[in-house]
Formats: structure tokens, sequence, C-alpha cells
């Protein structure tokens, strides 16, 4: 069973999961710390590296569930209705 997720391969969730709006805004928050450490003296490249990573990251998590909020799908899909309201 896929719920919601015709267009995509079951795999696909498993990978990605279900991720919030704001879990993609705290890793980008921390990705633009690290670009603030980065620009800190002394100048370290690992630094900015680090924050390319959480930067790339947040972006792709916010993507995401951008994406399924827009298609109604994951977290921000409808739930299916209780059969115990029917007694």
């Amino acid at each position: 069973m896929i719920d919601g997720m015709n267009d995509r391969p079951p795999w696909w969730r498993k990978i990605v999961g279900t991720p919030s709006l704001w879990q993609g805004s705290v890793y980008i928050g921390l990705g633009l710390v690290w670009v603030a450490l980065g620009l800190s003296e002394p100048l370290h490249p690992w630094r900015f590296a680090a924050a390319g990573m959480w930067l790339v990251f947040g972006v792709g998590l916010l993507l995401v569930a951008l994406s399924d909020r827009r298609h109604k799908r994951g977290r921000f899909s409808i739930p299916p209705p209780d059969d115990d309201e029917d007694l």
C-alpha cells in the first residue's frame, strides 16, 4: 500500500521520510551558523564544508516537505476515517 503516493515508488518514502517544514528550517539555520563560523577568524575550509552539508540537507528536507504539503502526501496527507465512528 502506497498511501497517497501513487506517483512515487515506495522506496522513495523510506529514503526521505516525512519531514516537517520546521525540520528543514532548523537544518538551514545550522548551515547559516556554520557559514558565520567559517567567516570568523581563523578561516578553516572544513567549516564551509560543514555549512554546505547542513544547507544541502536542510534545503532538501524543506523541498520534500513543501512538495508533500502541496500534493497532500506524507505528514500532510489526509488521515483515513475511523471505522469506530459508525457505531
